[in-house]
């Protein structure tokens, strides 16, 4: 239920642009250097997650830029490595829901085979990002009240949505007009499209 009520909450119109622009997943971006700071291609960096053993690896290009997208929500440790170069970890990263992280890295020169690990990194820059967004957290969740059993009521946690009064649309952004909203359950539509509504608010 919590789960549900997290991706509901994201969606439901929270962000006043348009639903093709929506996201379930997160994705990440960066560049590699070495201490000189030249670029370096052929780094391979790989996402995994602790908890759900999910892994996904890029390989940097030219410039010594990666990107990985479609990563689920959840906490994730990044590995950078390449032959001649202390291997770096980064423990402990949270994504979001719709983020844009963008993460570098500087990798020095190993004489053996070394690893540096950073453990509980510092958060994540949005370089790309244009949206205004906001995440419900899970300890959120867990210790605030949800009048009516009405997971919109979370949403106006974000700066800018405000109630509207009407139980098939409850809440707005921006002061967007109704049926200017998308709203996703589990990453599929809960949009009644028909009458500009939503199925379920629960």
């Amino acid at each position: 239920m919590h789960m549900r009520v997290a991706i509901l909450i994201l969606l439901l119109g929270i962000l006043a642009v348009p639903a093709v622009a929506q996201t379930t997943t997160a994705s990440l971006q960066g560049t590699v250097k070495d201490s000189s700071q030249a670029v370096l291609p052929g780094v391979t960096v790989a996402v995994r997650s602790p908890d759900t053993g999910f892994t996904r690896t890029a390989t940097t290009d030219a410039k010594g830029t990666f990107y990985l997208s479609y990563l689920p929500v959840g906490r994730y440790d990044v590995t950078v490595e390449l032959s001649g170069f202390k291997r770096e970890i980064r423990q402990g990263l949270r994504f979001e829901l719709g983020q844009e992280a963008s993460l570098d890295f500087t990798l020095s020169v190993a004489s053996v085979a070394e690893t540096v690990t950073v453990s509980a990194a510092a958060p994540f820059v949005e370089t790309t990002k244009t949206t205004v967004d906001n995440v419900v957290k899970r300890e959120q969740l867990d210790d605030l009240p949800v009048s009516g059993r009405n997971a919109a009521n979370l949403a106006m946690l974000a700066p800018g949505v405000v109630p509207r009064g009407s139980t098939e649309e409850p809440v707005t952004s921006e002061g967007q007009p109704r049926g200017s909203s998308e709203s996703l359950l589990d990453g599929v539509s809960n949009k009644l499209v028909l009458v500009n509504s939503i199925r379920s608010n629960a």
